[in-house]
């Protein structure tokens, strides 16, 4: 789990990579997003599969950001 006040992103390994999850009080729809569950009141877990690390790009350090700046203080 990675933390600001409270978790924003947790990176799970599984056996085809590591899952990341961040929050978000939007629900995004993406090809790469391949679930997005309720997690609170006006508040959504995304979930992304992670196979190499060139799959951390642009596009997922700018949801992570938006998950940082969107958790609570």
């Amino acid at each position: 789990m990675i933390k600001r006040a409270h978790t924003f992103c947790e990176l799970r390994p599984k056996r085809a990579g590591v899952e990341l999850a961040f929050k978000l009080s939007e629900e995004l729809s993406h090809p790469r997003i391949r679930r997005v569950l309720p997690y609170a009141t006006h508040r959504f877990a995304h979930f992304v599969m992670l196979s190499t690390p060139d799959d951390v790009d642009e596009e997922i350090a700018a949801w992570l950001e938006a998950s940082y700046l969107d958790s609570p203080r």
